[in-house]
């Protein structure tokens, strides 16, 4: 999981350079310039767009750390009670926040590939992550033996 998100992380830039992955003209502070030959034909009078590979990105880093100090934290907690992890927990809640993090970066974005209607594929399967993710976080929960 960590090698996953370090891969994301690291591979969302090459939006950045392909100036793609973009999403809704801005014009906060935090913005990306995007060619006029990259624009859709809509959206040809913005200059400036939302740098959604910029958010994923960060927010991907940030689940990275998150999980580091989770991962840190249960290793304590095995060194003092005795036991081994369940590192389902990491898997799980990886699954879970990486589809929040993908729902809300989706819903800026303008390149979205697949539609069922007018909802991009990748927030349906944003959606189920979040299911499976914490169906499987209150699986492991539940099978835990009390201390």
């Amino acid at each position: 999981v960590m090698g996953v998100l370090i891969g994301q992380s690291i591979g969302r830039w090459g939006n950045f350079f392909n100036s793609e992955a973009f999403g809704l003209p801005t014009f906060s502070f935090l913005k990306l310039y995007i060619p006029m030959e990259k624009r859709p034909l809509e959206f040809a009078v913005f200059d400036y767009f939302h740098p959604t590979f910029l958010y994923e990105s960060l927010l991907n880093f940030i689940l990275l750390i998150a999980l580091i100090v989770v991962i840190i934290k249960i290793r304590n907690y095995e060194k003092q009670k005795g036991i081994i992890c369940n590192c389902g927990y990491i898997f799980f809640s990886y699954i879970t926040f990486y589809s929040v993090i993908r729902l809300f970066t989706e819903q800026l974005r303008l390149d979205s590939v697949l539609n069922f209607g007018n909802i991009p594929l990748a927030q349906i399967v944003s959606f189920i992550g979040i299911i499976v993710g914490l169906i499987g976080l209150m699986l492991i929960g539940k099978n835990k033996s009390p201390d």
